[in-house]
């Protein structure tokens, strides 16, 4: 996923909390999109569907009825690929913003989750 979604992994992976009890989480269903024509198919429904290709990612969704969706940042994790530039300017910003919020390279949190 690194690939698509971080710059080729040059950006970050956010983990987040949901602290919004009004928002809930919907796993990604991954048999392509729904049949819209003629049916009462949901947005919800419409957007919680990925093609089978996909599947490795075993993506999870939010939806909300809110304009924004609460969240807490538990942890950062830069890409393998991000300047270290780019790693000391977010070293920076988050000690400013939050301290609590723990910034780990990929490898750290590789070899956290072996």
């Amino acid at each position: 996923m690194w690939v698509h979604y971080a710059d080729e992994a040059r950006g970050v992976l956010l983990e987040l909390v949901v602290s919004d009890a009004e928002s809930t989480l919907e796993a990604v269903v991954y048999n392509g999109t729904p049949r819209i024509e003629g049916s009462s198919v949901t947005a919800t429904e419409i957007l919680k569907n990925k093609l089978k290709a996909w599947e490795y990612e075993g993506e999870v969704r939010i939806f909300t009825n809110n304009q924004y969706v609460k969240v807490i940042i538990k942890k950062i994790i830069t890409g393998v690929r991000m300047t270290t530039e780019a790693h000391e300017l977010l070293y920076q910003v988050i000690k400013k913003i939050n301290k609590k919020i723990e910034v780990l390279t990929y490898k750290e949190w590789r070899k956290r989750l072996e």
